[in-house]
């Protein structure tokens, strides 16, 4: 018996490795969107890749100032619903309960769809005075179609998250930059120069409204056979304004060091400073790709009760953080001017500004998916909190570092903002939140 012991023994480490393949096969949904997030990211680097070698700084920033306001009108128009969704939608299918899904479902819509259309006449109006940040008017009146598409994108693709179709919500997610990459190589073959940014902003809006109308017509043929509930939307609501507040204090943060940059410094600068920043964006977009895949699970863990089995999940998903970006981080500390320098010589001196992201977004790595962890546990006050302290720490260091220190002191300002933030989520989090019969969390 004892030999039969040791021979189990000394096969394990083989046994193990055997067992890698039908691990890899049972993750392969996971793998394939992680992989197809992975080339989104690469397909959004190629767009500014094109347009800062074509069309210079300038028109790159004009271009990222439109989609990041963009970006903020349509957080508000999604009002943190699309977190609300994956919650609510995640828990009722983890237990059985598909007409309380589609109920969840449509009370969404309810709230989103008139929001977005408020959202984006408000973001055409205020167009008119991007001037004052060094931003263009036609750019970002151009990118305002977009705020109508984008929530309601949002609410399909997690949706489908939810309900276990990864790969298809996973390409919904990213289809937008393959239509934008396509029109812009084809710009640039038939034209003679570069593009102008109302231009690149206009294919931006055309490219998420033509995602989300496939993106509802595939969700509508996935659901059409759940049965049909209804609920109020009182409750959604009650819940979704903090995680409202919590993304638009994120989205408000970058956007106020963008908007800093331009009013200081001028368009240009915000070209070079959104370039250093692409390449960290490369692997946030990353991160919160693993983070939203995990976060079905963590809200199917928390309804249950399971908190050990919710920071098994976090610990797993931060070491595949790490393995999937531990590379790109050091290649952007290491040698930051050589990556810029594929830009363009303009926008080498964003170097040291890259650098300091990069560091900013290695401590986003080691704390792990910590926003899903807070919002799927129901502590969206305390991510609110934290997320307000971390934007009035931005504007602050804005105001005093860039003027003095230009695209450093930008860097600064919004990592600095990032580090404090997921610091303070995770060391909270490990103290709230205390699997049942042990004294502190195993993370």
């Amino acid at each position: 018996m004892r030999d039969v012991a040791r021979m189990a023994r000394r096969a394990a480490p083989g046994t193990r490795l055997l067992a890698i393949g039908p691990a890899l096969r049972q993750n392969r949904d996971p793998i394939g969107a992680i992989l197809l997030k992975l080339g989104g990211a690469f397909f959004s680097f190629l767009i500014i890749f094109i347009v800062a070698r074509a069309s210079g700084p300038a028109i790159t920033g004009d271009y990222s100032m439109a989609i990041a306001s963009a970006m903020m009108a349509s957080l508000v128009a999604t009002m943190g619903l699309d977190q609300i969704a994956i919650r609510t939608i995640g828990g009722d299918l983890r237990e059985g309960r598909q007409d309380l899904a589609w109920a969840a479902l449509m009370a969404v819509i309810r709230l989103v769809l008139p929001l977005s259309i408020v959202s984006a006449i408000v973001l055409l109006v205020g167009s008119r005075f991007a001037p004052l940040i060094g931003a263009s008017s036609a750019a970002m009146a151009a990118a305002s179609a977009s705020v109508v598409a984008f929530p309601l994108l949002r609410v399909a693709v997690v949706t489908m998250r939810a309900a276990g179709s990864m790969l298809m919500s996973q390409f919904l997610d990213v289809a937008h930059s393959i239509i934008i990459l396509g029109a812009v190589a084809g710009l640039m073959l038939v034209g003679s120069g570069g593009i102008r940014s109302s231009t690149l902003a206009l294919l931006y809006s055309g490219a998420i409204c033509t995602t989300a109308t496939s993106a509802w017509i595939i969700l509508l043929l996935r659901t059409r056979n759940w049965p049909r509930g209804a609920i109020s939307t009182a409750p959604l609501l009650s819940a979704s304004w903090r995680i409202l507040a919590t993304s638009f204090c994120h989205s408000l943060t970058q956007w106020t060091v963008l908007a800093q940059v331009g009013a200081e410094l001028g368009a240009d600068d915000v070209g070079a400073y959104r370039v250093a920043n692409q390449f960290v964006m490369i692997l946030a977009l990353m991160l919160t790709t693993i983070e939203a895949f995990v976060s079905p699970q963590l809200a199917g863990d928390f309804r249950i009760g399971d908190v050990a089995g919710a920071w098994r999940r976090h610990r797993q998903a931060t070491l595949l953080m790490l393995m999937a970006a531990a590379a790109p981080l050091l290649l952007c500390i290491l040698i930051p001017k050589q990556l810029l320098a594929l830009f363009g010589p303009a926008f080498v001196g964003a170097s040291t500004a890259l650098m300091i992201l990069s560091a900013g977004q290695t401590i986003n790595v080691l704390t792990g998916p910590i926003g899903g962890v807070m919002v799927m546990s129901g502590n969206e006050r305390l991510s609110l909190k934290l997320s307000l302290i971390g934007f009035f720490l931005t504007v602050a260091l804005s105001l005093v570092l860039i003027p003095r220190f230009a695209l450093v002191g930008a860097a600064i300002s919004g990592a600095s903002s990032m580090i404090f933030r997921n610091v303070a989520a995770f060391m909270l989090m490990r103290r709230k939140l205390r699997p049942s019969g042990s004294s502190q969390p195993r993370v």
